[in-house]
């Protein structure tokens, strides 16, 4: 169900524990609490209008022991009201090294979506965001005029500041499904790295790479160097439906497919039946090149 900043609970229905918690955090920083769910809160914070995402923060805060649980949620709340402080214009040379590219769609109600690049059209979308300690702010059309520049000019900065705080090192495997591959870099970036495998994921395959991002912070992929990796597809699925019906911050939970020039989408159908993998043309042509190098070693 779409969210809806407007909701209220009826007074006989008790607030949820995170609720709870919000609400009290928002109180010891002089912050009314316009509208809630699950998955944001609407601030009225110095008597302007503040959005901070509960997606991921939410979970994260009710696994902590309940003394912490206030002051984590008051930091986190504070830091996403002041991050977005209106005081002028924003000079690009001061913010010019912490653009970050962010893959996906912007989370929570976005009345006024953020300026975006279509990465795969009508599936992902590349936004860039003002990185801070505490928190992000999306840049938006009002920020390029300012700045007299275009998302398209900021990109390849961006990713040069993606790619510093990036090691190909940082990839982790399943227990369970060997040759699995997940990134974990704990910045909220790791979905990002989407865009720099050809940087981080070396040598790279003859068939290029298999990858998913069910969630903002979970990139997952699978190395195409020979027919049995193509196994691994069959057991990445399932890993990364699991992510994206139980994590926060979702992007996709379908695959996706690089030779490390070009994307594409893999679709993906989820039925009772099973779950079928729709192979696309130029996927197929990658996959009989290298049953083609595979026969000839064997010869």
């Amino acid at each position: 169900m779409p969210w809806n900043p407007l909701s209220r609970r009826t007074a006989a229905e008790p607030p949820d524990p995170l609720e709870l918690v919000v609400r009290r955090a928002a109180a010891r920083i002089s912050a009314r609490v316009h509208a809630y769910t699950p998955e944001a809160v609407v601030l009225d914070f110095h008597g302007k209008q503040k959005t901070a995402g509960l997606g991921n923060i939410g979970p994260r805060v009710m696994g902590m022991r309940e003394p912490d649980r206030g002051p984590a949620m008051e930091f986190f709340l504070k830091a996403a009201c002041e991050i977005r402080k209106d005081s002028g214009p924003l000079p690009l040379d001061a913010v010019r090294g912490r653009l970050v590219p962010r893959v996906g769609k912007p989370f929570g109600p976005i009345e006024n979506p953020p300026a975006s690049i279509p990465l795969i059209p009508g599936q992902l979308e590349i936004n860039l965001v003002i990185d801070d300690d505490n928190t992000v702010a999306y840049v938006h059309q009002r920020h390029l005029s300012q700045w007299n520049t275009t998302l398209e000019d900021l990109y390849p900065q961006a990713l040069e500041n993606l790619r510093k705080r990036s090691s190909p090192g940082a990839w982790q495997t399943f227990t369970q499904a060997p040759g699995i591959l997940f990134y974990v870099a704990n910045d909220s970036y790791d979905a990002s790295r989407l865009l720099i495998l050809r940087d981080i994921v070396s040598p790279w395959p003859a068939g290029g790479v298999l990858a998913a991002v069910p969630f903002r912070d979970m990139l997952v992929c699978t190395r195409l160097d020979g027919i049995p990796t193509l196994k691994l597809s069959e057991k990445m699925v399932p890993i990364v439906k699991g992510a994206y019906d139980t994590e926060g911050y979702t992007i996709s939970d379908q695959l996706f497919w690089t030779d490390g020039e070009t994307w594409e989408a893999v679709p993906v159908e989820y039925a009772k039946q099973g779950v079928h993998i729709n192979v696309t043309e130029r996927l197929q042509r990658a996959i009989e090149s290298l049953a083609g190098e595979g026969k000839k070693r064997t010869v």
